[in-house]
């Protein structure tokens, strides 16, 4: 019998979106079905995963309340906020995944018992032997709370996107901003860097809400 699905030589930057897209939508269904779905070798599927840095072992490795970010509504969801605007990463809509990377275990594994998550929470290490910076990372998929993050104004490549405070209630900004700086420590600003206008943001609000009403 002739194998006549779409091996990865003949895949286009479409097909391979598609891919992603279908991986995440049917998350059940074993690499067979999805190859029988979209046509294309199973072979092919986890390449064009792999190279996408999407790790298909974790499928019901964790659990995760994917409703958190739904609604801002309490101080914790507003701190967690601001961890995630000064040290996070929301993917796209084709990959839908989100990290956040911490020094302080303590931290991180409280971020992870509030949403709900019973996961691995991994040590990445940055620099070299003598000055290497160990960091405790967050990495899950959910499309559900990447869009919510997204809408709230998190965007991917935050560095060129992020300008403006999250659109929350006004009276937990005060915690978002203790969670963002609680998150970044300092803050190191290039010339072309949109955190000049978050920072502006914060300024503001400090200085009208804090300072003025002292």
């Amino acid at each position: 019998m002739i194998n006549d699905k779409l091996p990865y030589n003949k895949l286009l930057e479409l097909d391979k979106k598609r891919i992603i897209e279908n991986y995440y939508k049917n998350r059940k269904i074993e690499f067979k079905g999805l190859s029988d779905l979209l046509n294309v070798s199973e072979r092919s599927i986890s390449r064009v995963l792999k190279e996408a840095n999407i790790n298909t072992k974790r499928l019901n490795r964790y659990r995760l309340n994917e409703n958190y970010f739904n609604k801002i509504d309490t101080e914790r969801k507003a701190y967690i906020l601001g961890l995630i605007y000064a040290d996070g990463y929301v993917g796209d809509e084709h990959f839908n995944n989100i990290v956040l990377q911490l020094k302080d275990r303590e931290l991180i594994q409280k971020v992870a018992d509030e949403i709900e998550y019973d996961g691995e929470i991994r040590i990445s290490k940055k620099g070299g032997f003598k000055n290497s910076q160990v960091g405790h990372v967050l990495n899950f998929s959910s499309k559900q709370m990447a869009d919510d993050l997204r809408r709230i104004g998190l965007y991917p490549n935050k560095s060129l996107t992020v300008s403006n405070l999250p659109n929350i209630e006004e009276s937990l900004i005060r915690h978002f901003i203790r969670g963002y700086f609680d998150g970044d420590g300092s803050i190191v600003l290039s010339k072309h860097s949109s955190y000049h206008k978050v920072v502006g943001q914060i300024k503001k609000y400090v200085y009208l809400h804090i300072v003025f009403n002292y």
